[in-house]
């Protein structure tokens, strides 16, 4: 699970030559994520699409909030 979120966000950004402004939560860089009702590493994996999504955040704005 971890090498899969690694793969989806600071080794994408790499892949584009973003990772100074993407691909991890750092001050000072674009933070695109999405909070969701469970703790993601515990949950198992065939469980997490039916996760509930409490906020999502892109570019550092709120974009939905429940």
């Amino acid at each position: 699970m971890l090498e899969a979120i690694r793969s989806y966000t600071w080794n994408a950004a790499y892949s584009v030559y973003h990772e100074t402004r993407k691909g991890s939560l750092e001050v000072g860089k674009l933070a695109d994520l999405a909070i969701i009702d469970a703790a993601f590493l515990s949950v198992p994996v065939a469980e997490i699409s039916q996760q509930e999504i409490y906020m999502t955040i892109s570019n550092g704005e709120i974009v939905y909030r429940k």
